[in-house]
């Protein structure tokens, strides 16, 4: 049995100068194997695509965004809520007890895109008042909430 040679490449965090390098060496590795030009393409562009796919790719930006999350007095829901306004987005964050520490730490802390709303999901009359509060209240040309997170304050 005949054992070739192995390469072993490691790509990560290459630039485009280095991408540029590494795409060359191999070109001219396989040349210099005398492998069939369409084994030579095929492995190129796999390692094309393999390269374009680990390059950083911008983020869709979290601003202008809406978020109701329920739970907010204490816990994940209170992080959550700070978390989402440092992003930069509206956040109704509904609160057991709105005059509570919880919801006046996070009025303190966040940004006037953070609303406290009064909710308590066992009752149809303020989740209503919910609704009616966010719609009154939705930032100008939004038309609604892109997501709900409904916590559960145990």
């Amino acid at each position: 049995m005949n054992k070739g040679k192995l390469l072993m490449l490691n790509i990560r965090d290459l630039d485009s100068s280095k991408g540029l390098k590494m795409i060359m060496f191999v070109l001219d590795l396989l040349a210099n194997l005398i492998l069939d030009t369409r084994f030579q393409i095929v492995v190129v562009f796999s390692f094309l695509i393999h390269w374009a796919w680990r390059l950083p790719r911008p983020r869709k930006g979290a601003g202008n965004k809406t978020v109701f999350i329920t739970g907010c007095d204490s816990g994940m829901g209170h992080r959550m809520a700070r978390r989402f306004d440092e992003m930069g987005m509206h956040v109704f964050a509904g609160c057991l007890l709105p005059k509570g520490e919880g919801a006046l730490a996070l009025k303190k802390s966040c940004s006037t895109r953070l609303h406290i709303v009064h909710i308590d999901i066992t009752r149809d009359d303020l989740v209503l008042a919910a609704v009616d509060y966010v719609k009154n209240n939705l930032p100008p040309g939004d038309k609604g909430l892109y997501c709900l997170v409904n916590n559960a304050g145990v």
